[in-house]
């Protein structure tokens, strides 16, 4: 090969490999998307369950409210510390 075709080649060897890397990217774009709502639910999951929780504990059924408040609670730490993690 000739100094002047390896000069031609490069570039576009360059090009396709930025193609290549950009659709990579562009494909991680729909799992990260599916884990945000996921974490998203998961949250709004575990208010629901804390205001149970609460709502119970002033009720005769008071011993399932504490422990849906528990299980809120710790719910509430992992989130946390996963979400600590990711950062």
């Amino acid at each position: 090969m000739s100094a002047i075709e390896s000069e031609i080649t490069t570039p576009v060897q360059t090009l396709d490999a930025i193609e290549n890397q950009m659709g990579y990217t562009n494909n991680m774009e729909t799992p990260l998307k599916d884990q945000q709502k996921g974490i998203a639910v998961a949250k709004g999951g575990l208010a629901a369950v804390a205001v149970a929780g609460a709502v119970l504990s002033a009720s005769p059924l008071f011993p399932f409210g504490y422990s849906l408040l528990l299980l809120s609670g710790v719910g509430g730490v992992v989130m946390s510390v996963v979400d600590f993690i990711n950062k």
